[in-house]
């Protein structure tokens, strides 16, 4: 049977980092028999507003549909969001095997989590040489948008997506999140 990976996801920004970083993580699933497909959405809650409405339409895939939702975590409780995305899902009849990631603080807390990368990216940031400080051993604690604007005046949300998401390392990453992003989707696709 054929399988079809939908990926929902906020904004454009973290459409265009999934769409340069899956090829480098999941090979496999760009074989043929396997569709992979990346929807960005306009905020948080046109995301959870069109989910129950893709979850119906999933039914009639010919194909077995396996979904990923990432949200941002922003301000919010990352346990009572993870629970507010699994209530939709499962109450849905017949709703797909899924994984529900949540991106502590936000994307850019990913880049965050590579310093070698944002400076790969933004040679100026000299970002590496921060890894020895406390406040960038732990990305989650940081607000990723605006410490990346302030490491690297021409930071752009879309453009830094298309650029890191090359170069970001996947093993050695320091966001957590970001390594139960990479293993989740992995084992989801076994």
């Amino acid at each position: 049977m054929n399988r079809r990976i939908e990926i929902l996801v906020e904004e454009l920004s973290m459409q265009v980092f999934l769409n340069g970083l899956l090829p480098r993580i999941l090979p496999p699933a760009f074989r043929p028999g396997v569709n992979c497909f990346v929807y960005a959405h306009e905020g948080k809650q046109d995301l959870l507003r069109r989910l129950p409405k893709r979850l119906q339409a999933y039914r009639n895939y010919p194909e077995e549909v396996l979904l990923v939702v990432i949200h941002d975590q922003d301000s919010a409780s990352c346990t009572a969001l993870k629970q507010q995305i699994s209530e939709i899902i499962t109450t849905t009849e017949n709703s797909p095997r899924h994984l529900i990631r949540i991106a502590c603080r936000e994307l850019e807390n990913w880049y965050l989590g590579d310093l070698s990368a944002v400076e790969k990216v933004y040679p100026r940031s000299k970002a590496s040489k921060l890894s020895t400080k406390a406040k960038y051993r732990n990305p989650d604690q940081l607000t990723g948008s605006e410490e990346l604007k302030r490491l690297a005046p021409e930071f752009g949300k879309t453009s830094s997506a298309r650029a890191i998401a090359p170069v970001i390392s996947t093993g050695e990453n320091a966001q957590v999140s970001f390594r139960h992003f990479v293993t989740g989707l992995q084992k989801l696709l076994g």
